[in-house]
């Protein structure tokens, strides 16, 4: 197969974004553990628990 420079900069574009999407779904996700153990003070979290 022969290389393509433009396909390439179009996918590791669109691996990024992808990760970078990933890294804030986590991140709100874990924030939003905090708020129910924090601010909410409910058993949610303690569910998620071990």
């Amino acid at each position: 197969m022969a290389q393509n420079p433009a396909l390439s900069d179009q996918l590791f574009y669109i691996h990024e974004l992808t990760a970078w999407v990933l890294v804030v779904f986590v991140a709100i996700h874990v924030l939003a553990a905090l708020k129910h153990l924090v601010v909410n003070k409910d058993e949610v979290f303690g569910r998620m628990w071990f």
